[in-house]
């Protein structure tokens, strides 16, 4: 699934939109996704330790998104949990 999008967006150009789950999978990786503590990554049986196992389709490399950001519940939460992330990483 990750080849067949990266090979439609970067060459074919189609257009990817996500929104929710589908920005932060269009990023780096996924590992946003459990910052807020929403999401209960054990339900699934993965070695989440892996890097691979958080890969994104990295249709934004160097990018990692948090959507649904408030600055009033989040501002504190993404300050410092940024640190995890690449220091060339936009958030």
């Amino acid at each position: 699934f990750i080849e067949i999008c990266r090979r439609l967006c970067f060459e074919q150009g189609c257009v990817y939109v996500g929104v929710s789950a589908g920005a932060i999978v269009a990023g780096a990786d996924i590992s946003t996704a459990y910052w807020k503590g929403w999401d209960d990554p054990t339900i699934v049986d993965q070695d989440w330790s892996q890097p691979s196992a958080l890969e994104g389709l990295k249709l934004l490399p160097n990018h990692h998104f948090f959507p649904h950001y408030n600055e009033t519940s989040h501002k504190e939460l993404v300050a410092r949990r940024r640190k995890e992330l690449p220091l060339e990483t936009e958030l």
